[in-house]
């Protein structure tokens, strides 16, 4: 597999995630995504390897995947603390 599809997939799969207003389960991402289970569940870990924080939570009984967007503030900076210069994650 050329290394711009796999890129191309993660893309797709951030894009997906940030766009979705109740997260996809892995099912449905890789259907989406017209590849196997086991090939998303890879670029999943890839991505969170690099940093971009993907979550699992129980959605009407169901696992999905939800980006940090769709669990509250990334940084609560405590009293001794200062918010960080930008907050994106990308």
């Amino acid at each position: 597999m050329p290394r711009g599809d796999q890129l191309a997939r993660q893309w797709k799969i951030i894009q997906t995630l940030i766009t979705s207003r109740r997260g996809k389960s892995a099912a449905e991402l890789a259907s989406d995504l017209e590849c196997h289970p086991r090939t998303l569940y890879r670029d999943l870990e890839a991505l969170q390897v690099a940093g971009f924080p993907i979550h699992t939570e129980k959605v009407e009984g169901a696992d999905r995947l939800l980006p940090p967007e769709e669990r509250g503030p990334r940084f609560c900076p405590g009293p001794d603390q200062d918010a960080p210069p930008n907050k994106n994650v990308f």
